[in-house]
């Protein structure tokens, strides 16, 4: 309504010209609906957050280093020509001797009143019977030297003793007891033989310090105990080898 000089009012005056007499006041900004109440023990529905950060990852752990193979040396062509001409004149000398005796079996049975034919019949029988008997030894003969010469070649590169040192050895235990003896032999006269060249002495005044020879010193002995399988040592000199 006008004042009372009847001057219209600033409300009025705004609404004649069209304007909201309405204060600017902002709208309320909408709220997120609450979340639905997720009942006990069911997994909660849509797929995980998004880890704020990449995992790190993981330390690799360095591998170890392989172990040497060890790999049996090539055949020699010429060791296995050599040793097919001496098993081919084996062969030969065993059928010679079987058939001689045959024979004899068969002139045994003549004498005891035996007919040839049934005499002959016996004595093949009997031939036949040894050179069985003689190729089954030699099967068991060749895969023996076989497993030996690869056990041999074997502590050999383990143990760095010559292979023919142990080819002297009959049966993988003692092959393999030699193998450590003659490496722990090497050793200690390796040390010696070092400490005596850091020190210039002479090495007979290390390695045997009495009257003895050096063929009969500790060193010797043991050396010669581990390497030579005939070498049977006294009780004096195996008192030395095993304390020396």
């Amino acid at each position: 309504m006008p004042d009372p000089e009847g001057n219209p009012t600033e409300v009025e005056t705004i609404q004649a010209l069209g304007w909201d007499p309405t204060p600017d006041v902002p709208e309320p900004t909408a709220l997120a609906p609450a979340p639905e109440p997720v009942a006990t023990g069911a997994a909660p529905a849509g797929p995980p957050p998004a880890p704020t950060g990449a995992a790190p990852a993981p330390t690799p752990v360095p591998a170890a280093p392989p172990r040497p193979v060890y790999t049996p040396p090539a055949p020699d062509p010429i060791a296995q020509q050599r040793e097919a001409e001496l098993s081919q004149l084996r062969q030969q000398q065993t059928i010679t001797t079987i058939n001689q005796q045959a024979q004899q079996y068969k002139n045994n049975l003549l004498g005891q009143g035996w007919d040839d034919a049934q005499a002959h019949e016996a004595a093949t029988q009997y031939a036949q019977n040894q050179y069985n008997t003689h190729l089954n030894q030699e099967t068991r003969r060749v895969a023996n030297e076989q497993a030996k010469t690869a056990k041999a070649y074997e502590l050999s590169h383990q143990y760095g003793v010559p292979v023919e040192t142990l080819r002297a050895y009959n049966d993988p235990s003692s092959m393999e007891q030699a193998a450590k003896f003659y490496a722990e032999t090497t050793g200690k006269i390796n040390e010696l033989t070092a400490k005596i060249t850091n020190a210039n002495r002479a090495p007979v005044q290390t390695f045997d310090s009495n009257t003895q020879s050096s063929s009969g010193s500790a060193r010797a002995l043991k050396l010669r105990y581990a390497t030579d399988p005939n070498f049977s040592p006294t009780d004096e000199q195996l008192a030395r080898i095993m304390g020396g």
